[in-house]
């Protein structure tokens, strides 16, 4: 028995939506660390991309919106992903 045509659809926005997030992740590395080739950090798995962004984020953000809170919230939010 195939799964009906709902179920293929949602695992296609799924996909889709993981692909996109992963291309900005690749983005943000770039834009975060310019000695990094943008289509390396773009063609990276997004585990290594999380893990480097975030790296830069502790090491780069300061101020009221430094590293701990910034990073905390976006770690919070970010394991559904990553």
């Amino acid at each position: 028995m195939y799964p009906g045509a709902d179920l293929h659809q949602e695992v296609g926005r799924v996909t889709i939506a993981g692909s996109r997030l992963d291309v900005q992740l690749g983005l943000l590395w770039h834009h975060l660390d310019r000695s990094v080739d943008l289509e390396v950090s773009r063609k990276a798995q997004g585990a290594k991309q999380c893990e480097r962004v975030r790296r830069l984020a502790d090491e780069r953000l300061t101020g009221d919106n430094g590293p701990a809170p910034t990073t905390d919230r976006a770690r919070a939010g970010g394991h559904r992903r990553c």
